[in-house]
């Protein structure tokens, strides 16, 4: 491999100087993502293109890579970007931080994978053709992915500095005092981004996906993270729209909300291993000061969270579902919430003892004004719904008022001015398909709704008339079970799919063995012919050109799309 320079948008470009494939993957090239750095010695001069990085080659970030204010990065379907860890001192100086992608504010990324083609951020040395290398314990191995933007956030001077950042880098501040609730950092869409988290000081850490006030006019679907060390995705204010993530395996919170968060969210994900984890939700309103405006309240629909199992020996207080505290309000409806090894909720925090003092801005104020709702929830598998304790001076919760809220009773019986009725069901079973918190498990783990399940139909919230949300008939993120692969949203394009953790597919990988080649079209001829096996997990998954069944067309249909340039399978609609 020859030696090149490439000086693009706001990051440079250098190959490495020996470096092996992924097994059984084919690259055409290794190219090393490194950002402009006079620290460092990397003194390229001035940058003034836009920078695609495409399928065909293996990428890896060293160090953090900025995209910096008017710079573009667009990533084709399919590649594949490894980050490095900065302990490992192949790729050169910078063994100071981890890789990372920082889109900076103004900076615009264009991610749009696809349900058959996901783009994959992970570790260096993690082969995507082996789904097995690594296990969901591999965490901290590189960094993650921030997104900065305009929007608005809560803090005194609405301005704040990313975590995760060494202090005194201006391309990674977010915020503005002129803030822009509508501003776009681009389009994320179909990224699986595995084995991250790596930190820079104590409780300093990258998450999976940080978003800083980001805007509604970004595109945000399908993302998957796994086992990241820190938070799965954490949120400093904006108003951001989000549909169809996933938080599996995550050392600590999975869907962590700070500073002034809005907009809306559906169908959330989030399971954790037996042996790590803290909540799934941890949502804080403000930081500096607490009261700042604007007030979160993000809508979230449709979330399915499960926890590290109903064992007591796991309860430290820390293994709950929601933290609730710092004036967060906002709203989760029509979701289930089950497993957590302590509490459903560990606080909704009350600053004043007693609540004498309605001038005093904190959660639980928010909850008897209405501007935290939970709507038409399962809870089940919890130690308890609410963590029934009380802190010194004064006390974070007031038990009984949250018991009162979650009941209908008391302040929210029928007929009283917070009338909310008795709309969360507590103790009943939703009846998923199956649970395991266990890494390997060939399909034990599946979130959908047995046939029968109480989460199926029934009363529910009405879904807001906002274009953004899609109304269905169930509570939580999933329908019911079908063995039809194309029906089930985490089946196709995860991580969780591809380790057989969940059931999944590949469309055209017939023999199940993680990716296409020519051994799944003589596959499906030796099952037609030779009384061979039927395609793997489902048949659909041999119906490469969507004809209703697997015959000699799908074989021909794989040997063109391999050999002659041809479509790719579509197996489903």
């Amino acid at each position: 491999m020859f030696q090149k320079l490439l000086t693009l948008v706001c990051i440079m470009l250098i190959p490495a100087f020996a470096f092996g494939y992924p097994d059984n993957c084919q690259f055409d090239d290794t190219i090393v993502v490194r950002d402009y750095d006079v620290h460092n010695g990397y003194n390229g001069g001035p940058i003034n293109t836009n920078l695609t990085l495409t399928a065909n080659n293996l990428y890896v970030l060293v160090g953090h890579v900025y995209v910096e204010e008017g710079c573009k990065i667009t990533i084709e379907p399919g590649t594949v970007i490894w980050g490095t860890n900065p302990e490992d001192p192949t790729y050169g100086p910078d063994t100071l931080n981890p890789g990372a992608l920082i889109i900076a504010r103004g900076g615009i990324i264009d991610a749009e994978g696809t349900v058959d083609d996901p783009i994959i951020f992970t570790a260096v040395g993690d082969d995507v053709c082996d789904p097995d290398d690594f296990g969901y314990n591999d965490r901290q191995l590189w960094g993650g992915i921030i997104i900065l933007g305009y929007a608005d956030i809560n803090t005194a001077d609405s301005t704040g500095h990313i975590e995760g950042i060494p202090v005194g880098e201006p391309r990674a501040d977010y915020g503005s005092d002129i803030p822009n609730d509508e501003d776009s950092s681009g389009v994320l869409q179909y990224i699986s981004l595995r084995h991250g988290g790596h930190e820079i000081g104590d409780a300093n850490e990258i998450n999976g996906f940080t978003f800083g006030a980001i805007g509604s006019k970004t595109v945000c679907d399908h993302l998957e993270v796994f086992a990241n060390y820190d938070d799965g995705y954490e949120w400093f204010g904006g108003n951001m729209n989000c549909s169809h993530l996933i938080a599996a395996y995550t050392g600590d919170d999975c869907f962590d909300m700070d500073e002034g968060i809005r907009g809306n969210f559906q169908f959330l994900f989030a399971m954790y291993t037996d042996s790590a984890g803290d909540k799934n939700g941890e949502h804080d309103g403000g930081t500096d000061p607490e009261s700042g405006l604007p007030y979160a309240h993000p809508v979230v629909y449709n979330a399915t969270f499960i926890g590290r199992g109903s064992n007591p020996d796991l309860c430290n207080g820390a293994t709950s579902t929601f933290h609730i505290r710092d004036n967060w309000g906002g709203e989760y409806h029509n979701s289930i919430f089950t497993e957590a090894s302590c509490y459903g909720i560990f606080e909704i925090e009350n600053l004043d003892a007693g609540y004498s003092n309605p001038s005093v801005v904190d959660s639980e104020q928010r909850l008897r004004t209405g501007d935290i709702k939970f709507g038409y929830n399962m809870w089940y598998g919890h130690g308890s719904v609410m963590a029934d304790y009380v802190n010194p001076a004064p006390p974070k919760v007031d038990y009984q008022h949250v018991l009162d809220y979650f009941n209908g009773v008391g302040d929210y019986a029928s007929g009283s001015a917070n009338e909310t009725g008795p709309t969360n069901d507590f103790g009943i079973d939703p009846m998923l398909v199956s649970l395991s918190w266990r890494d390997g498990n060939h399909g034990e783990l599946d979130p959908r709704l047995q046939t029968g399940s109480p989460a199926k139909g029934g009363a529910m919230d009405s879904y807001p008339s906002d274009p953004f949300f899609t109304t269905v008939d169930y509570k939580g993120a999933f329908d019911l079970y079908s063995s039809n692969p194309c029906d089930f949203w985490l089946g196709r394009w995860t991580y969780l799919a591809e380790k057989g953790i969940v059931p999944g597919m590949k469309c055209g990988d017939a023999n199940a063995s993680g990716g296409v080649n020519i051994l799944d079209a003589t596959y499906i001829i030796t099952y037609l012919y030779k009384s061979g096996p039927a395609p793997k997990p489902w048949q659909v998954i041999g119906d490469v050109n969507h004809s209703g069944g697997v015959n000699i067309l799908d074989a021909t249909y794989l040997i063109n799309y391999l050999y002659k340039s041809g479509p790719a399978p579509d197996c489903c609609p």
